[in-house]
């Protein structure tokens, strides 16, 4: 699936998530669940796609940025406990970028698979 209709370029762009960290992946109390990202400068957008009972897209913010990183950040409420999701980034010059589970891919493939099951929130 090509989120943004090009495909993504395979530049060695800067872009940490790691899912096994909560400053990345922090299910809250009440059902929801933050992700958050950090990317070199330069993005304008970044997006998580998920498929629940259907394929969703949710806007990240820029919550902050300095000379190294812009850092993201983005809750959802699932609708289903478990589901799949990866990142679609848009860089300021147009180049789009896919980011997965084996690092930065031509589409949107490779997804992580969130379980509830498996993460406990912090109460």
């Amino acid at each position: 699936m090509r989120f943004y209709e090009q495909l993504g370029s395979l530049f060695c762009f800067d872009v940490r998530f790691n899912p096994a960290e909560r400053a990345c992946l922090n299910p809250l109390p009440d059902g929801q669940i933050q992700f958050r990202v950090q990317a070199e400068p330069g993005f304008a957008e970044v997006q998580l796609v998920y498929r629940d009972d259907q394929v969703r897209a949710a806007s990240f913010s820029c919550r902050a940025r300095d000379s190294r990183f812009q850092y993201w950040e983005v809750t959802i409420r699932p609708v289903t406990p478990d589901f799949r999701y990866s990142l679609a980034l848009k860089h300021d010059d147009g180049q789009v970028a896919y980011y997965g589970r084996h690092g930065l891919t031509h589409v949107v493939e490779t997804p992580w698979h969130f379980a509830a099951a498996a993460h406990v929130p912090f109460a």
